[in-house]
């Protein structure tokens, strides 16, 4: 091994960190410097601050690689993705691990309510004393009480969406939830406080209002009034391609639009019925083709190569299939979706074009 080059790997296996963990706020210089650090080929934030691994960079471009991808490269021979010259990795500049550092991050207990938010090098020390069942102690469930009368956002509902078990004509609006039966036809069953129930959009525990509540009478699938009002204004965040509903889980697989895999089961948007999910930053702001059409994610038929419209190269499609936008003939390749997600327009729309 001659200066930095790395021609073998001695690193571990464990170098990635959720990019969701990350808080950029309105910071756009934070989610630049994020980007740095996003390896093009398994889409993950390549993590230089722990201790058990040595990210390397591309000698030509510094474009920076996880000890996977890297190996991968030099296995197979092939160029950098990035520079497309002959690949050789250098060690990681110990400048951009200072910036690493800086980087402000959310607990790792944030979807058990968690707030608190800290530098990178600064976090571990607040979640070693951080659990579960202390911030249980210290915070009561909220109990939000809904009073408005139903207007035209549940029957909107029902005319044009479906549940996201899929099955036909179970979205209901009821009045009196302890009068539903108790016994799904999974074999499962739930129990219904007189006056609360839990909206699995906003994941709030609701006070059920004398108006009713829009209830699955399969999947126990319930949607306060207030949803169902955003869900009506955004039905393309809300609902997938063939028009059911999208609700929370947690334990989901990767997403099926940027495919990022939630590694690290901060869940995500999903579909039972097409056996979708979308993960949080996708939902957010979901990408669109020039026209303003949502991208879904397709298998490709239509030959054995497609050209990317953004960066105007031809690739092979995978197993996954291709993000596209069939009326528009829109294609979009899976580095240039990574390269555009940081970038949001009006509404929090991803803009793919015009960059």
């Amino acid at each position: 091994m001659e200066g930095n080059d790395l021609t073998t790997s001695t690193v571990t296996n464990k170098p990635a960190v959720d990019d969701r963990k990350f808080y950029t706020g309105s910071s756009e210089i934070e989610a630049a410097v994020l980007e740095f650090f996003r390896d093009p080929c398994c889409l993950l934030i390549v993590n230089p601050f722990e201790t058990k691994t040595q990210p390397v960079e591309c000698s030509c471009c510094q474009q920076i690689f996880c000890h996977d991808c890297s190996e991968s490269l030099l296995g197979r021979k092939h160029a950098c993705p990035i520079c497309r010259n002959p690949y050789k990795p250098t060690r990681i500049n110990l400048k951009l691990r200072s910036l690493f550092e800086l980087l402000r991050v959310s607990c790792q207990n944030k979807k058990y309510g968690c707030t608190f938010k800290a530098k990178y090098k600064d976090i571990k020390a607040h979640e070693n004393n951080c659990t579960p069942e202390s911030i249980s102690k210290q915070k009561k469930p909220v109990i939000i009480s809904v009073t408005r009368a139903v207007d035209s956002a549940y029957p909107w509902i029902l005319n044009n969406l479906k549940c996201c078990c899929g099955q036909e004509n179970t979205l209901q609006i009821v009045v009196d939830l302890t009068k539903i039966p108790v016994t799904t036809e999974g074999g499962g069953t739930r129990l219904y406080d007189k006056k609360k129930f839990f909206c699995r959009v906003c994941c709030q525990v609701r006070s059920a209002p004398e108006s009713g509540v829009l209830h699955c009478k399969h999947c126990f699938l319930d949607i306060c009034h207030r949803c169902a009002e955003n869900i009506m204004q955004n039905k393309e965040r809300f609902s997938c391609s063939k028009g059911h509903l999208l609700a929370l889980q947690s334990k989901t697989k990767s997403c099926s639009s940027c495919r990022i895999p939630d590694d690290f089961n901060l869940g995500s948007w999903k579909c039972d019925a097409c056996d979708l999910a979308v993960c949080m930053k996708c939902q957010e702001a979901p990408m669109k083709c020039d026209n303003n059409h949502v991208l879904f994610r397709k298998k490709w038929v239509s030959s054995n190569f497609f050209g990317c419209n953004k960066c105007k190269k031809t690739y092979a499609p995978k197993n996954e299939g291709v993000l596209c936008c069939s009326t528009c003939s829109y294609n979009l390749c899976d580095t240039c979706i990574v390269n555009s997600r940081s970038v949001k327009g009006k509404n929090g729309i991803v803009i793919l074009s015009g960059s």
